[in-house]
């Protein structure tokens, strides 16, 4: 628990607190201008060591299922929590489970997490 009271979570991970940064965040225009697309590329790229099916399934989930309802050249600031990306990636998840895809909306979601993560580490 936080001593100093509860801290406004901010981005797209729910461990970020106020005055972590985000992938958005940065004082310099590169940082400002990624996009969802960058996201998944570098995240797709430093997953080399997975089985070839595993990277084929992880970057058409993303491709294919998060662009769909998330274009691709989406700031990643517009993906920030308070920035309404929550809303963002619930609608995702509405999307595939009006399918009736339930375990795929739960996958996709997770995937898509794993590139914002990694987004978020490399600033």
């Amino acid at each position: 628990m936080d001593p100093e009271g509860s801290k406004k979570k901010l981005g797209t991970h729910k461990g970020l607190e106020q005055g972590d940064r985000t992938p958005s965040q940065g004082g310099d225009d590169q940082t400002a201008s990624k996009t969802l697309q960058d996201a998944i590329d570098g995240f797709l790229d430093s997953k080399r060591s997975l089985k070839e099916f595993t990277l084929t399934n992880y970057r058409r989930q993303l491709q294919n299922q998060v662009t769909s309802v998330i274009p691709d050249i989406t700031p990643l600031r517009e993906l920030e929590w308070d920035r309404g990306g929550r809303a963002k990636v619930k609608e995702l998840v509405t999307f595939i489970e009006d399918r009736g895809s339930y375990d795929q909306a739960f996958r996709v979601q997770k995937v898509l997490a794993q590139a914002l993560d990694y987004a978020i580490l490399q600033g």
